[in-house]
């Protein structure tokens, strides 16, 4: 079940965008500097479409690509040729393991000029699956993809 429909001929192409993350990932790979959070972070330059949102999850403005710079469970920074001015993001794109389609809700706590394009990061507020991942247990799958306690 698709929280939103992206049409990708509608989405500007983010080659330059690319090109520049990818820098920055090389560049942050030589970075020692030790790492303060809970959860590990990947640096990954993948396209992600978004689509912004308002706090009712109603889309608001045009949709655009953006590129990753880094992704954990919790959350994601990427990079896009504009500033965010909405609380939260809509977003799509493809597992580079699984090649599965994830969507995701991003709330936006970060939006920031950085060189010629702006830095965007938050936290997850919600995932949607394409085919539900197992029911841990004490959890029961929900018709949408999302996990619900049991009991």
């Amino acid at each position: 079940m698709a929280l939103f429909e992206f049409n990708p001929r509608r989405l500007s192409r983010p080659e330059e965008l690319m090109q520049f993350v990818e820098r920055l990932i090389e560049e942050g790979q030589r970075e020692v500097s030790p790492e303060n959070r809970s959860e590990p972070r990947y640096r990954v330059a993948l396209k992600v479409a978004a689509q912004p949102v308002d706090e009712r999850l109603q889309p608001v403005g045009e949709g655009f690509y953006a590129v990753t710079r880094d992704i954990s469970s919790r959350g994601i920074a990427l990079f896009h040729s504009a500033a965010v001015q909405t609380p939260y993001l809509a977003l799509e794109f493809q597992d580079p393991v699984t090649g599965q389609q994830l969507q995701a809700v991003l709330e936006v706590l970060r939006s920031r000029p950085l060189g010629p394009f702006h830095e965007i990061a938050g936290q997850f507020v919600t995932k949607l699956y394409d085919q539900p991942p197992p029911a841990a247990e004490g959890e029961s799958p929900q018709p949408n993809g999302q996990r619900a306690p049991t009991g």
